[in-house]
């Protein structure tokens, strides 16, 4: 059986925005948000 897990490259998504400051803030925000999404669904039980 295959492995359910989907591995997304975020960090190199936020890096290829790196010329437009605006956009690489936002991504940022969206990694810190993305990352932060495990942590505390294991606090929430």
């Amino acid at each position: 059986m295959s492995d359910p897990v989907l591995k997304l490259d975020v960090t190199g998504w936020v890096e290829r925005a790196r010329a437009d400051p605006v956009a690489y803030a936002q991504r940022q925000a969206a990694d810190v948000t993305l990352n932060a999404m495990p942590t505390s669904s294991r606090d929430c039980s």
